[in-house]
């Protein structure tokens, strides 16, 4: 690296703040240790003393108990010694340098650039990421361990080599430097305390054995547990400081490695990839959701990686992001065109910072390099497409198919692809009008007011922007309420670049709340004319009638979505105690109230099937999925092996997501039938 990476003030004071949290974190814990033991030898020497007075059946127990629970005490405070944290690489490929030697060389150099060292081993993934990792115990804190190094496939696909160069220089960054050594020392005592509080499967298991060799022991380990309880309750609250202060770090060091980064390749390569990552990862997610819907039908994928680079240029394309050799060039207006919120505040529980500050930062480094060549990074692959091949294999591997299963080629995937999202997007001429929100609410002196103008100049960028704006401004009012009531334990926050507390709040939402009126009454004004000018051009045709009676049919559709909406909401809340531990007798008494509901549940599933228009719409997936439902008596739960039914309940939530699914699909068809409608009077 040329420049120096410099340490920041707010870097060392975050530091410094986690480091005297895990000092004072081990302070406590020695002194519960030290209790522990002291407790230990005291309940030794008891449990010994019970058993020697007078040696029989009852007093040997007696003793066993007294001594186990000091044992049992100790062992949880001790347990972590001999915890690993162990990643899971079922979903991962190692490459080696003899299949991937142009790849190795190009990590080699970046190595040698970081100074840090070369990593243990290399692994693809599926994922739209790149990471370090590596299997920890209490002692990595003291030994050195070597990183392996995941690239994610769905990455991969979406950047350029100076890109993926950028990316893996921050990766490294995290590791190259002693202050970086900290953090990574901060994060490993982080999963250790974890541990020792939360993961405690095995143990529990360990004290209801002890507990059932008798009463005796049964009481011994009541008052283990009270112990532990009160242990847990220390240690939590000291997990909470340690963790807010290494979060606080987190957010220091990717700003630190994001300069390692810069450094390296110049600040422009990692800028425009950060730029880019969302579009990358949604693309993947419309493949999987797309896979999804498929599973009924036994299709998966043959390479989702070429299905996700053509829903990405695609989504480029369609939201006017200039594509250079074949990757999209995403910018930060583009980025923020949906997202028009003004406010921010650093959440105490938030691991990375937002984008739009990373790179800020880097733009303050202003370390320009050679620029990107665009040479796409799956070139540096000997196989690429093998490996895409297996990885989608993995992909499906654990996705149960009823019957003999069909690869879809690329073309085959783009042909069904883009039938499913003509049938669910609306024509071009409404620019995203109507994508968040519905047409006005009919009213009949809309019938008498003239537009005199052009009905393409209602759905300009400037007026679709106006949406946007007013629902930005409606979820900042929502959440500067919610800092007001103190849900958010903030003391200050930015709104539109200007630093605000706590006593600003009332003020800022009378504010925003007549700024957000001045735009609602400019889009209520749009949509009267919008109304207007279709009506008029109905009329002309001598479908005015025509146009009122879709018109109200889709406002009768939107009506009866709001009432079923609610309604499953209400149904839903009805299974939200099966998320939680309850007694027996709560978990009968809350089944009861759910097979209640259920009569009307199946009711309305009932009507839905029986009806033809709605069957007509019905894909053969909700089909099969409300006839499993509708043809069982389930019971949902085994009063005695005091568990629940799996396959029951997925059948009925399977059942509740498909009704959302269809209620949602049926406001889109009324919609589209609308907007369709009123686009063929322009022609």
């Amino acid at each position: 690296m040329n420049s120096k990476v410099t340490i920041s003030p707010e870097f060392k004071k975050n530091t410094i703040g986690a480091i005297l949290s895990i000092l004072l974190f081990i302070i406590v814990y020695i002194s519960l240790l030290t209790l522990s033991v002291i407790l230990t030898l005291f309940c030794g020497y008891i449990g010994y003393s019970i058993m020697t007075i007078s040696f029989h059946l009852k007093t040997l127990l007696l003793g066993i108990a007294v001594i186990g629970i000091g044992i049992l005490i100790f062992i949880f405070l001790v347990k972590f010694f001999f915890k690993k944290k162990t990643i899971d690489n079922s979903n991962l490929i190692e490459i080696t340098q003899e299949e991937e030697p142009d790849l190795f060389l190009f990590i080699n150099d970046i190595v040698k650039e970081v100074k840090t060292k070369f990593p243990k081993k290399i692994y693809v993934s599926e994922d739209v990421n790149a990471s370090v990792f590596y299997d920890s115990t209490f002692w990595s804190m003291f030994l050195p361990v070597r990183k392996n190094l995941q690239i994610g496939l769905g990455l991969i696909n979406t950047v350029s080599q100076t890109e993926l160069k950028a990316i893996l220089a921050h990766e490294f960054g995290h590791f190259s430097q002693k202050s970086m050594k900290i953090g990574s020392y901060v994060y490993n005592v982080n999963h250790i305390i974890y541990n020792t509080i939360y993961e405690d499967t095995s143990y529990n298991n360990f004290i209801q054995k002890f507990a059932s060799f008798s009463n005796v022991t049964y009481l011994a380990a009541s008052i283990v547990i009270k112990f532990i309880n009160g242990i847990q309750w220390i240690l939590q609250k000291m997990y909470t400081l340690v963790n807010k202060n290494h979060l606080k770090l987190s957010r220091e060091m990717e700003f630190h490695a994001d300069e390692v980064a810069a450094n390296v390749t110049g600040y422009i390569p990692l800028k425009t990839s950060l730029l880019r990552l969302s579009l990358s990862d949604s693309s993947y997610r419309a493949v999987i959701d797309f896979y999804s819907n498929k599973i009924h039908e036994c299709i998966k994928s043959k390479n989702i990686f070429k299905e996700q680079k053509y829903i990405m240029n695609f989504l480029a394309k369609e939201n006017n992001i200039e594509i250079k050799e074949d990757i999209p060039c995403v910018t930060i207006e583009h980025l923020n065109r949906y997202n028009k919120s003004k406010l921010n505040f650093d959440s105490q529980w938030s691991s990375h910072p937002n984008i739009e500050d990373r790179i800020a930062a880097l733009e303050k480094t202003n370390i320009i390099k050679e620029p990107d060549n665009l040479l796409p990074a799956n070139k540096l692959f000997s196989n690429i497409e093998n490996l895409q091949s297996k990885l989608t294999d993995i992909v499906f591997s654990n996705v149960q198919y009823s019957g003999k299963v069909t690869e879809y080629s690329l073309e085959e995937f783009i042909s069904s692809y883009m039938s499913d999202f003509k049938k669910n997007s609306f024509d071009p001429i409404y620019n995203g009008y109507y994508n968040s929100k519905n047409p006005i609410k009919f009213e009949e002196e809309y019938n008498k007011t003239v537009f005199e103008g052009n009905i393409k100049d209602l759905f300009t960028p400037e007026k679709v922007e106006n949406i946007y704006i007013s629902q930005a401004l409606e979820s900042d009012i929502d959440l500067l309420k919610q800092i007001e009531n103190e849900n958010y334990k903030i003391k200050s926050f930015d709104y539109d670049g200007v630093k605000y507390t706590l006593k600003d709040v009332k003020n800022l939402i009378n504010r925003l709340e007549e700024k957000l009126q001045d735009y609602n009454l400019k889009i209520e004004e749009n949509d009267k004319n919008i109304f207007s000018g279709f009506y008029q051009l109905a009329k002309k045709r001598n479908k005015d009638q025509m146009f009122i009676d879709i018109y109200a049919l889709f406002k009768k559709s939107e009506n009866q979505y709001n009432a079923q909406r609610e309604y499953i909401d209400n149904f839903i809340k009805k299974t939200e105690f099966i998320q939680y531990e309850n007694s027996v007798d709560i978990i009968i008494k809350k089944l009861n109230e759910l097979y209640h509901a259920e009569i009307e549940f199946k009711k309305n599933l009932t009507i839905i099937i029986n009806d033809n228009y709605y069957n007509s719409i019905l894909s053969e997936k909700t089909k099969k999925i409300w006839d499993e439902y509708l043809s069982n008596e389930y019971t949902y739960f085994y009063k005695e092996e005091l568990k629940y039914y799996d396959n029951a309940l997925n059948s009925l939530f399977n059942s509740i997501n498909e009704y959302s699914d269809f209620i949602i699909k049926i406001l889109i068809l009324r919609k589209k039938d609308l907007l369709e409608f009123q686009k063929n009077l322009l022609e």
